[in-house]
């Protein structure tokens, strides 16, 4: 298994293009139904943010990607976001939702108890895949559980981005978890990342009060 690029790192209409036309990665992204032409990126963060509640699932896609292009002044479209990651008509709507929420970081904190119950509940695991490494980035303790919880999914995609997500949270030292080149796998096939992981959350990760985290 091999890591590659985020399509949420890549230039704004790259970005969309990858992700309309199946990107697929091992942070993230899972291949969608490919598209020709995306639509056109809004040219102001308030078009992006009007468009975040577009008709059109595809408008709020881009608008959702788009959004890594403002930094910091782009969480004032956190809420917009956050309703988008329980836009039921379209996965791909929440997981551009999700993406754009991890891109924020810590900014985008307000966010963590919807994310943690999309990683807990989307039908759609390329979603919850998203939801993971988002809740990694914003550095959201109170969902070190629930990650936890990922740790053990049948989806391997899954299991190392949480793995990865526990690490950035708790400072604990994982095999592969700065990876650039993959993740390394025991004789049974199961990524050393996530035993390591789920060592860590049955000795000690379990019994911490992450509830009375700060965020």
């Amino acid at each position: 298994m091999t890591t590659c690029t985020s399509v949420s790192r890549l230039p704004i209409a790259v970005g969309i293009l990858a992700f309309t036309a199946g990107f697929c990665c091992s942070c993230g992204l899972l291949p969608v139904e490919a598209t020709t032409v995306p639509p056109t990126v809004p040219s102001t963060l308030s078009e992006v943010i009007d468009a975040l509640s577009s008709y059109s699932a595809e408008a709020r896609i881009t608008a959702a990607l788009a959004l890594s292009e403002y930094g910091k002044e782009a969480v004032v479209a956190v809420p917009a976001l956050i309703q988008n990651l329980h836009y039921e008509a379209n996965s791909d709507v929440r997981r551009a939702a999700a993406i754009a929420l991890g891109e924020l970081g810590p900014d985008g904190r307000s966010a963590v108890s919807d994310l943690t119950h999309v990683l807990q509940t989307d039908k759609a695991v390329r979603v919850r895949i998203s939801a993971a490494e988002a809740l990694g980035r914003m550095d959201a303790s109170v969902s070190v559980p629930a990650l936890a919880s990922s740790l053990y999914a049948e989806d391997t995609e899954l299991a190392i981005v949480a793995a990865v997500s526990i690490s950035l949270i708790t400072g604990e030292d994982s095999p592969d978890a700065d990876s650039q080149h993959g993740y390394r796998v025991n004789e049974e096939g199961i990524p050393l990342i996530v035993i390591a992981a789920r060592q860590w959350w049955e000795a000690e990760g379990k019994d911490q009060d992450w509830a009375g985290g700060s965020n």
